[in-house]
């Protein structure tokens, strides 16, 4: 191989890539594209380096590489492009499991660009620098130059945080729906019969994103119903079928403003806010799923107000430039997924209510609640890595009496049953859960009960 513009390439990343076995570099990396990674190597330091990236492929990528890997020298040398792909492959090794969406973004770009042939590209240098572009896969959160500018007057005591922010940059990764996304939507339409119309309305905005080839987007969306019935979980659920992160603000525990958006630097005691922390420095993504538990209940009075900062954030236009106070920045958070849930949606304003899409969810019927109960319970084993040693189905009798529970008392005595019934588990048959193992729980009234419900 030529390595005549290895001196320009930082092939650090690849020498800490290589450390990790070969399993771990075969889950990471099987998303980026064959192309993506032989233009990469192209530039690594040694064979050694090369033979420890080949070395995780599947055959069908060893086989696409080696048909490439000659012609791709031969393209004029785009040092963004390559930038790009080993700041990506250093991601997938510091946080793997958030960036997997990213990468499939890339890796779909990829096949759509380079669709035409390598023989084409070595002609057509200007569509190339276009593909290079990292603006297609990226976006700016915050300006890095107002940053610098805000640290050169803050207190000592701010500086740690800021300087973190500005080596982490304003850029997150964009989010594409994918006809996979898509059709995982159907199974969760299956675990939570009674969410079909949320369901639904994120399905007609991945298609949208599918054809447009922009980023998903949603409303605000509020899940209005009675405490108990899986508004939660769902949103969890959701937020594992998109394979984003998501993240909990309960607006209950929420003492004041600042706790959302930040506190005034100038005391001693600021921090940032919920959703700058969130922002900015937990999430991976330009668009993680962002849960607010329990809106109805969050505090909305004159001295202490949780509502306030959330006009802006639940306002479409607004949220592109959200002020996060203890940074003193505006924040583009457009991009994220929002939902909140709420017991009693009437009591909210008038102009909070106008910011959302309000879903109104039934409590499951009994048939509805059997098909949950199965689920949940299948969950459970997959959680705990029990699978193996218990029956992957509950009986008809169980799945009649736990259909009368709520879904979140359901999924706590599952838990507690499996865990009473482990005393029973043998390596060569599987375990059933009986009456037995809920009647021997030490809990509440429901579950000493549970017989009589039947």
């Amino acid at each position: 191989m030529s390595y005549s513009t290895k001196k320009t390439f930082d092939y650090r990343h690849f020498n800490a890539f290589t450390q990790l076995n070969n399993l771990k570099q075969y889950d990471m990396m099987t998303s980026i594209s064959t192309f993506a990674l032989a233009t990469a190597c192209c530039y690594i330091d040694d064979d050694w380096h090369l033979e420890g990236v080949i070395s995780f492929m599947t055959l069908e990528q060893k086989k696409g590489f080696k048909s490439l890997i000659n012609t791709i020298q031969t393209v004029p040398p785009s040092p963004v492009f390559v930038v790009e792909v080993q700041q990506m492959i250093m991601q997938v090794f510091e946080r793997s499991c958030a960036t997997i969406s990213a990468l499939a973004t890339v890796a779909d770009m990829m096949d759509i660009n380079f669709s035409k042939g390598l023989n084409e590209l070595l002609v057509d240098k200007i569509e190339l620098e276009v593909i290079c572009e990292p603006k297609h896969h990226f976006t700016s959160l915050f300006s890095s130059f107002k940053l610098k500018v805000e640290m050169k007057h803050r207190k000592p005591k701010d500086m740690p945080k800021l300087k973190e922010l500005l080596e982490l940059g304003p850029q997150k990764a964009l989010y594409y729906a994918s006809k996979d996304t898509i059709e995982g939507l159907s199974p969760l339409a299956k675990s939570f019969p009674n969410f079909k119309k949320v369901i639904s309305q994120i399905s007609a905005a991945c298609q949208v994103s599918l054809l447009t080839k922009s980023p998903l987007s949603l409303p605000v969306i509020n899940l209005q119903g009675h405490p108990g019935i899986g508004k939660t979980q769902f949103i969890n659920a959701l937020a594992k079928t998109l394979q984003q992160e998501i993240f909990t603000i309960n607006a209950a525990a929420m003492v004041g403003r600042f706790e959302l958006s930040g506190g005034n630097p100038q005391y001693g005691d600021a921090d940032l806010g919920a959703i700058g922390r969130i922002m900015c420095f937990e999430a991976k993504s330009f668009q993680p799923v962002i849960l607010i538990d329990e809106l109805c209940m969050a505090k909305d009075n004159q001295n202490e107000s949780i509502i306030q900062p959330l006009y802006s954030f639940f306002d479409r236009e607004q949220r592109k430039c959200f002020k996060e106070n203890f940074l003193n920045l505006e924040l583009d958070v457009s991009g994220a997924l929002i939902f909140t849930t709420t017991n009693d949606y009437e009591s909210l304003k008038p102009a909070l209510k106008s910011r959302l899409v309000n879903i109104e969810i039934e409590p499951p019927t009994p048939v509805q609640m059997q098909a949950i109960t199965q689920n949940m319970y299948q969950h459970c084993l997959a959680d705990m890595k029990l699978e193996r040693y218990f029956a992957s189905k509950l009986s008809a009798m169980l799945l009649s009496t736990l259909s009368h529970l709520p879904p979140r008392a359901v999924i706590e005595k599952l838990r507690q049953a499996i865990g009473q019934a482990c005393t029973r588990a043998e390596r060569t048959k599987h375990v059933e859960l009986t009456m037995d193992d809920f009647k021997e729980i030490d809990a509440c009234h429901d579950v000493e009960n549970i017989s009589n419900l039947h």
